[in-house]
């Protein structure tokens, strides 16, 4: 009896990949931080190969267009690497999503492309603030040491949220927190 036998095997790859994506404000990072509207802020992405094959190719994107540096294309199974993007700080609740891509070929020229995506969010503000004082000095305008403030006065904030009131300071000062885009008005009462 005659008998032969030839073994053949394959390399079963599972192209993954997971991104982490966090907004950053100076040495703060994370998600859902309040963030000063007009400031320049950033956001990091953290791209790593989960996979059991290398990653060519790798990319990430931002759904709101920011552009995403990256300092390089190819990723080791276990490798990681940060990306960045930059922008300016928005008014009120700002949401983006980062996506991360990774191509996989094999020895037959198939593809298979890995992809992770990850939102990160933060909510802008602004203060507007001033002061009610006696003008003593004659000289109209902004408010100078020689010119006493006025506390206890109601100042109004009118604006897309409804209206709100303060009243100023022993040292005349008044000042309101703004975490919605719109047009306002600060008026006296």
């Amino acid at each position: 009896t005659d008998t032969a036998t030839d073994s053949s095997s394959y390399f079963g790859a599972n192209p993954q990949i997971d991104i982490n994506k966090v907004t950053v404000d100076g040495t703060n990072s994370g998600d859902g931080l309040t963030i000063l509207g007009g400031t320049t802020i950033g956001w990091k992405y953290t791209v790593t190969n989960l996979g059991n094959v290398l990653l060519s190719n790798v990319a990430v994107t931002d759904d709101k267009g920011v552009t995403v540096t990256c300092p390089k294309t190819t990723l080791l199974i276990g490798e990681s690497m940060i990306c960045t993007a930059s922008g300016t700080a928005i008014i009120g609740p700002y949401t983006n999503i980062g996506t991360a891509s990774g191509v996989f070929t094999d020895s037959a020229s198939h593809s298979g492309t890995a992809t992770d995506s990850d939102p990160s969010s933060y909510n802008g503000y602004v203060v507007i603030s001033g002061y009610k004082f006696y003008d003593t000095d004659g000289l109209g305008g902004d408010k100078t040491a020689n010119d006493p403030g006025i506390s206890g006065w109601t100042i109004t904030l009118t604006g897309p949220t409804g209206e709100t009131s303060v009243d100023t300071g022993s040292d005349g000062k008044y000042s309101f927190t703004i975490t919605q885009p719109g047009d306002y008005i600060v008026s006296e009462k």
